[in-house]
């Protein structure tokens, strides 16, 4: 990985650390349609990602089954495995920061 690729991804980690207290300084009156409709996006956008990984995975045990003598595809299937898994980790890790941060508008 290039030095610029590692800093604009450490930059966009320090940012996404930080984009909390940013926010948390504004205060802005969003109409409840708007909400609605993002509340809508956003489980539309979790299913798909969900649904996503789980057919990753399973299309990965197949490969990994018909591949079993390959070392390259045994490694690849590995990898789709472990790439679904993080996939799945996310979209779940997701909810969870969405009700911690609901939570904290209300207080």
């Amino acid at each position: 990985m290039n030095k610029t690729l590692k800093k604009s991804l450490l930059f966009i980690a320090i940012l996404s650390l930080c984009f909390p207290l940013f926010v948390s300084a504004a205060v802005v009156a969003v109409p409840q349609q708007l909400l609605d409709l993002i509340e809508t996006f956003t489980i539309w956008g979790e299913t798909i990602a969900g649904s996503l990984a789980v057919l990753f995975i399973i299309l990965a045990g197949i490969n990994f089954i018909w591949n079993g003598g390959d070392p390259s595809k045994v490694e690849k299937a590995r990898n789709m495995i472990l790439y679904a898994a993080i996939g799945m980790a996310i979209v779940m890790l997701a909810e969870t920061i969405k009700a911690i941060a609901a939570s904290l508008a209300r207080v």
